[in-house]
């Protein structure tokens, strides 16, 4: 690890499957602080986080283990800075409650900032790990079907079903881990690996930890920083087989072989915005240009102001929209960083082996 803590996410469709996921964490990174979370209340006004922490001497459970009113996001970016200043480079494990839709939390949670600072400059993140109990998440296959609303386009404004929700979980995990199902229940399982499958094909899924092995069934990676790369100004695939990258950031001599058949379209230079209060409010780099919004494999939205990518897109084959958002670049971004899609069309694809 870096000089930073290290953070940890488990989230499961029930208690006992994040508690699965949880104790096999602790197995393997046993030297770890668990940050337990529940919320309650919904409607209007702000809900009751209560929060718990175990692993850790009584002082410092006291200064954190207690129940809070506000936003929940805000509460635990505190919880987790006091964390960091009074135990140093510890490894803190969020179980994070079996109803939230994780995504949105999580982008919040880390992209809100801290003083001067956010999340990341005293965390660096470990694998998001979903805990998936096979009788629950199978137990109305209707209703988990009905999940296709999340990315068919479709928005009726209704509240997540706890199915949709679980599949929600799922799409955001990078390791999924499904308890060990009792006799009888292994067809359960198996439907839950499939359904993993459309949902989220990238996703490692971990076989049932053992309790008599430390870390039985999770691989070290699982414990461990995931390597960061702010590929909105780096590395930035735009269509099946192209793939725009920074001549600064990216040695194109060294790229991954999967990508030796791909178009690999290297990012010109940004053209200068000389307005001063930009200078002097934006956190963002000259390397914005390379901030797009892909809308289909040909349209694209781009900032107006760089007309040098404007006009390189153009000769790649793309269709760019000029748009105007120099106004976001103070919050850290452009129009990638600015969106967040929830609702999507399609089918899921994957476009390298």
């Amino acid at each position: 690890m870096t000089g930073k803590g290290l953070l940890s996410v488990v989230v499961g469709n029930t208690p006992g499957a994040r508690g699965a996921v949880v104790d096999a964490l602790l197995r393997a990174a046993p030297r770890a602080l668990v940050l337990a979370v529940s919320i309650e209340g919904s409607g209007e006004g702000y809900p009751t986080v209560q929060r718990f922490v175990s692993g850790a001497d009584a002082c410092l459970r006291d200064t954190v283990s207690r129940g809070a009113t506000g936003d929940p996001v805000v509460i635990l970016r505190q919880d987790l800075l006091s964390l960091r200043r009074a135990a140093g480079r510890v490894h803190v494990v969020l179980a994070l409650p079996e109803d939230l839709d994780v995504l949105p939390f999580l982008v919040e949670l880390w992209q809100a900032r801290i003083g001067s600072g956010s999340l990341k400059d005293y965390y660096d993140p470990a694998p998001v790990v979903v805990g998936v109990d096979a009788a629950s998440f199978m137990a109305d296959l209707g209703c988990v079907h009905r999940a296709v609303r999340l990315w068919n386009g479709s928005d009726r404004g209704e509240p997540l079903t706890p199915a949709e929700v679980a599949a929600r979980q799922v799409e955001a995990a990078d390791a999924i881990v499904v308890p060990e199902a009792p006799q009888g229940e292994s067809r359960q399982a198996a439907g839950v690996s499939a359904l993993v499958g459309h949902i989220n094909r990238h996703a490692l899924l971990v076989a049932p930890p053992s309790a008599g092995c430390v870390g039985a069934g999770l691989p070290p990676s699982v414990v461990q920083p995931v390597p960061y790369l702010a590929d909105d100004t780096t590395f930035v695939p735009l269509a099946p087989g192209k793939v725009l990258v920074n001549p600064e950031y990216v040695d194109v001599d060294c790229l991954p072989e999967v990508l030796n058949s791909w178009d690999v379209l290297i990012a010109p230079e940004p053209d200068p915005i000389n307005e001063r209060l930009l200078e002097i409010t934006s956190m963002c780099g000259k390397w914005l240009s390379m901030n797009v919004l892909m809308i289909d494999e040909k349209r694209v939205i781009a900032e107006r102001h760089h007309t040098g990518m404007l006009r390189a897109l153009e000769n790649w084959g793309f269709e760019p929209i000029p748009c105007v958002l120099l106004h976001y670049a103070p919050f850290g971004g452009s129009f990638h960083c600015a969106t967040l899609d929830v609702r999507r069309r399609g089918t899921l694809e994957s476009y390298v082996e």
